[in-house]
């Protein structure tokens, strides 16, 4: 069975990104994804039925994961599923308690709710911060400082930076 989706998307970042997750998440037999442009087409061919119609499950809720992250909702706040965020920073994560209290810290409205986290803060700044932080966190790491203590110091450091 053979079937083909098209999705089409407003930048680049979300394209990539699109892209990316679905590599990661979708187990058929076999898949391609040709891009055009900001147009994504997406074909998936198995002997399976079921196997088929999982994956469309599969990419359509991957589709509404990455288009959430670029708008708001009513409040205002940009919902990120933890997935997508820690993604890279898998090899040496960190409490997502740091992330938040940072972002309350400078300002931001920043909370977990079901997997996701709710704030006001952009996709790009919200990547950067979590870059710096995990930077910290790695060279920490490699001094062999333990992780309640790696905690403190990390905070200490975006506070003692907040405050200049």
């Amino acid at each position: 069975m053979e079937k083909s989706l098209i999705f089409k998307f407003s930048n680049n970042e979300l394209t990539t990104l699109f892209i990316e997750e679905l590599e990661e998440n979708l187990d058929v037999d076999t898949f391609s994804i040709s891009v055009k442009g900001n147009t994504v087409k997406i074909t998936i061919v198995s002997r399976d039925r079921n196997k088929v119609f999982h994956a469309i499950e599969v990419i359509k809720e991957t589709y509404g994961k990455v288009r959430g992250i670029f708008s708001r909702d009513r409040e205002g706040l940009y919902s990120y599923p933890l997935e997508i965020l820690f993604r890279n920073f898998l090899n040496h994560p960190f409490p997502i308690d740091i992330l938040i209290e940072i972002l309350e810290k400078r300002g931001y409205i920043a909370y977990l709710d079901q997997g996701h986290l709710r704030t006001n803060i952009n996709f790009y700044e919200i990547n950067e911060l979590l870059l710096r932080i995990f930077k910290i966190n790695q060279s920490l790491i490699e001094k062999n400082i333990d992780p309640s203590t790696r905690e403190k110091l990390i905070l200490q450091a975006f506070l003692e930076e907040s405050e200049k």
